[in-house]
């Protein structure tokens, strides 16, 4: 029971202790450098709103003798995160089940050690002048679990922003000064934000083994907003600027800013929501996009790994900013990034289904970067199955739709048993390529809107089977074949008119089918070559726009066809074909 005390529960540190480490943790997170050689940040998708986050820290555990140990037991603080719930966390070291993530309350009271160590090292505040009380309000304000002194804390937020307080700390031992000085503000809401994620170690391992490494692995979800304890003062400054921009403004002008203002908020979110959703559900292929964010001393590594079904095409850096200002950058094409000055910035590398980045130090400053990574599905593991087999699908479809244009009334040869097998033998082809026990989660879903598809020509091809062979049974009942009866000729003629219109809507589903997956071939095509990459956006629309047009003469050249369709459009995109043929055989003949 006396150990459990010692990590968990209401545990501050007590006077002596700050005094003892406040300044000598703050200075061992702000050069990190001295005891953190790299640090590596590997992400894996696992589905559209979840991946796996690993992180690898390599430590030199003999830098850190000097922190606080009880009983034993080294909390070190790694990094810092937003709060948020660890799914299937899993944590390995240098030694077997001796590294623990540590709870809330020793994570608050290493935030602790920060913000006094701060305040001693940039505000010229003595630690000797502080109470027992003042560490125990920072504490339960860091830890998180006492609702009254955050709401204490967010109505004097307010009121310090309202006025734009700027106080100096200086010996000052009253709370509320320090929280209107706006540096201490900033830096003391950035850590009730956050959480130092940290681990527990064995102190006497530590002599043991000088460097090593420190895993930390967990389910992320895209899905997860974190708790804001400051929200009510956030809205409430929100709204202090709409009256204030109001004040200037006449009623009718405000109204109509108020209405711009959000039918443009709600074209972007509807636009946002549109793209996710597109993206989630595999309409469009995967997009991801990785920030890593470097320190003065310290540079960051990141990595993306796709599953074994997919590939990644193309990286490119979007922005990279340096103290918060954006600047240009350089990628050549070995993957070095440099600014302008030449100075390296960073790397990037891809391969396969890995993409590995780099941002280097920034010398004094903290740099940020933005990477987006194209990726698409092995065209081996499903486009070219289903490219295929809709193109022997509309080959079907095609013959027998030439066959009801060439014999009129249904009158063809009964027996066409060979077509209807090809026909039949399609779904059974196509099923092969609908479903994978062993397929990753990820690519199922990127490729749940292609096997829909898919699907839904199946069940058509089906249902024109049988009803083209209802018809045909049906027709072989009927009395009087060689002299048929004006009854049986009409009962013939809707015969055929069913099994046209099956026909034709078999037709219509594998061309669309077709041209949907030469469509993802074209646009996966141009990600292979160094060129057409430039170029993608424009192509892929060109790609777009002249299948359309395929479509559209290949479908109403079979109505006028087979429908006798009329009207001047109808009429010019099915002569087109016929009018590219002889222009074409034309110009052959003078070559």
């Amino acid at each position: 029971m006396a150990n459990t005390c010692l990590f968990q529960g209401y545990i501050p540190p007590t006077l002596e202790e700050v005094k003892k480490y406040a300044d000598l943790y703050y200075a061992h997170w702000e050069d990190r450098s001295t005891w953190l050689i790299r640090r590596v940040k590997q992400f894996e998708p696992i589905s559209p709103v979840a991946n796996k986050i690993k992180m690898s820290y390599d430590v030199m555990f003999s830098e850190l003798s000097e922190l606080e140990h009880r009983d034993g037991v080294l909390t070190l603080p790694l990094d810092w995160m937003y709060k948020q719930p660890f799914v299937s966390i899993d944590i390995s070291g240098p030694w077997e089940s001796a590294v623990c993530l540590a709870s809330r309350s020793e994570s608050a009271r290493i935030a602790t050690y920060y913000v006094f160590g701060w305040l001693n090292r940039f505000a010229g505040f003595s630690l000797h002048e502080l109470t027992e009380e003042q560490i125990s309000t920072v504490y339960r304000l860091l830890r998180g679990r006492d609702t009254s002194a955050h709401t204490r804390l967010s109505g004097w937020l307010y009121i310090v922003e309202k006025y734009d307080l700027n106080w100096p700390i200086g010996s000052s031992n009253n709370w509320h000064a320090w929280i209107a000085n706006r540096e201490f503000r900033c830096f003391f809401i950035r850590l009730c934000e956050t959480f130092a994620m940290s681990v527990t170690l064995p102190y006497r391992q530590l002599e043991t083994c000088a460097r090593g490494l420190i895993k930390v692995s967990w389910n992320d979800s895209f899905m997860y907003q974190h708790e804001d304890y400051f929200g009510e003062y956030k809205r409430q400054f929100r709204q202090r600027v709409s009256n204030r921009i109001k004040a200037s403004l006449t009623p009718v002008q405000f109204l109509l800013v108020r209405a711009i203002v959000t039918l443009s908020r709600g074209i972007v979110l509807l636009t946002n929501w549109f793209r996710s959703q597109m993206r989630r559900y595999g309409v469009v292929p995967p997009n991801f996009v990785i920030s890593l964010v470097s320190e003065s001393k310290l540079g960051f590594y990141g990595q993306l790994i796709l599953p074994e079904a997919m590939r990644i095409d193309n990286v490119r850096c979007e922005a990279l900013k340096i103290d918060g200002e954006a600047q240009r950058i350089t990628v050549r094409p070995n993957g070095y990034m440099h600014k302008d000055d030449g100075m390296k910035a960073g790397d990037l590398h891809y391969v396969g289904n890995k993409a590995r980045l780099y941002i280097t130090r920034g010398e004094g400053a903290s740099l940020s970067a933005d990477f987006r990574i194209q990726a698409h599905i092995k065209r081996g593991q499903f486009v070219l199955p289903a490219l295929f087999a809709s193109l022997a699908g509309l080959a079907v479809s095609v013959a027998l739709l030439l066959m009801f244009i060439k014999f009129e009334s249904f009158a063809f040869p009964e027996d066409i048993s060979s077509m209807v097998a090809v026909v039949a033998i399609l779904p059974s082809a196509m099923a092969g390529y609908i479903l994978f026990d062993r397929e990753h989660e990820y690519v199922s879903v990127v490729l749940g809107s292609r096997r829909v598809l898919l699907v839904v020509s199946m069940i058509v091809t089906l249902t024109a089977v049988f009803t083209v062979n209802l018809a045909l049974v049906i027709r072989s009942g009927i009395p009087d074949k060689n002299k048929p009866t004006a009854q049986t000729l009409a009962y013939i003629d809707r015969l055929s008119d069913t099994a046209e219109v099956a026909a034709f809507v078999t037709f219509a589903t594998h061309l669309i089918a077709f041209l949907v997956f030469a469509l993802d071939f074209l646009v996966t095509e141009n990600w292979r070559h160094t060129i057409s990459r430039k170029f993608h956006f424009g192509l892929s629309w060109l790609y777009a726009v002249f299948l359309v047009l395929c479509f559209l003469c290949a479908y109403c050249w079979m109505g006028v066809s087979l429908f006798h369709w009329s009207g001047e459009k109808t009429k010019f995109f099915a002569e087109v074909p016929i009018w590219l043929y002889h222009h074409a055989h034309t110009i052959w003949q003078s070559i």
